[in-house]
């Protein structure tokens, strides 16, 4: 298609133009050829939490596993965000013992933050 010769071209640049690891924004809406584009050109997605189904324990190895984004709510904000039903799966994901907390403590955060640090991520 068409995208996709001009993706694999211009991506090919920018990785070429920087010795700064390149990372796609593969969240949310994107064209079909994308995840193959990147994984053709050893680029890593992003994966976080909540845009990203299941546990990061499950993310692969070419991403990189992030709370956030410059666009997105932080961490704290997001969980606080979530319902009932929301912090249960994500905490199960995240793979917190008990029941999940309604506010995101320090001590929360820094639990969230260490699985993602553990997942398989670069």
């Amino acid at each position: 298609s068409l995208f996709e010769a001009t993706a694999r071209e211009r991506l090919k640049i920018l990785q070429t133009s920087s010795n700064m690891l390149l990372v796609g924004e593969d969240l949310g809406p994107s064209p079909a050829c994308l995840p193959k584009v990147l994984a053709d050109l050893a680029i890593p997605g992003l994966r976080i939490p909540s845009v990203t189904a299941g546990p990061p324990a499950q993310y692969p190895y070419l991403s990189v596993a992030a709370s956030s984004s410059h666009d997105m709510s932080t961490l704290a904000a997001w969980w606080e965000s979530l319902d009932d039903a929301g912090r249960v799966s994500v905490w199960s994901d995240m793979e917190g013992s008990g029941a999940p907390p309604k506010q995101c403590s320090p001590e929360v955060a820094r639990h969230m933050l260490l699985q993602l640090l553990a997942s398989p991520s670069l």
